[in-house]
């Protein structure tokens, strides 16, 4: 495993950090939800992205960055990516607001489901734009929490392990 470490693992993360498995089994659970979002995501992302230089950001356990074909991932928890290398995804320890990149070092940058999750989000994205090639793409996948995946997230909270770590009112 090569992982380095460019950040260091905050207290939000701990849920991702404890239950990786359990994470990453509700991909399978449910499939049709993680299946439409694939979907969602394939029509902003470029045809080829395996040709391109590319890093998803919060990559969690790599279930978008396999499936889309993106070679770089960056997560806080070492569990998520240690799940994530073995998808084949390069994987780098760190936080998205002081990403551990060259400036304009990546083709299209992939934020999926990630950015409620963020300490500055704001931040994030600059960082983001920072490491992107010129006329390179930064895709963001949100949750609306007025849609149908939303109020389910919103409603469970609570309940979710995870789902409670996600500020989703401000997006």
């Amino acid at each position: 495993m090569n992982l380095s470490s460019g950040g260091i693992l905050i207290k939000p993360w701990k849920a991702f950090e404890m239950h990786a498995e359990e994470y990453d089994a509700w991909y399978e659970k449910y499939k049709p939800a993680y299946e439409s979002e694939l979907l969602a995501l394939k029509t902003f992302t470029p045809e080829n992205p395996e040709n391109l230089k590319a890093l998803e950001v919060g990559a969690g356990t790599g279930r978008f960055a396999a499936s889309l074909g993106l070679s770089y991932g960056l997560e806080p928890a070492r569990a998520m990516a240690e799940i994530a290398e073995k998808r084949g995804i390069q994987m780098v320890l760190g936080v998205a607001e002081t990403l551990p990149f060259k400036r304009q070092s990546f083709d299209l940058v992939l934020i999926v489901a990630s950015l409620s999750l963020f300490k500055d989000p704001v931040q994030a994205l600059r960082e983001a734009a920072g490491v992107l090639k010129p006329g390179g793409q930064i895709v963001i996948g949100i949750l609306d929490r007025d849609s149908l995946h939303g109020d389910f997230y919103e409603s469970r909270k609570k309940e979710g392990r995870f789902s409670s770590e996600g500020d989703y009112s401000h997006h």
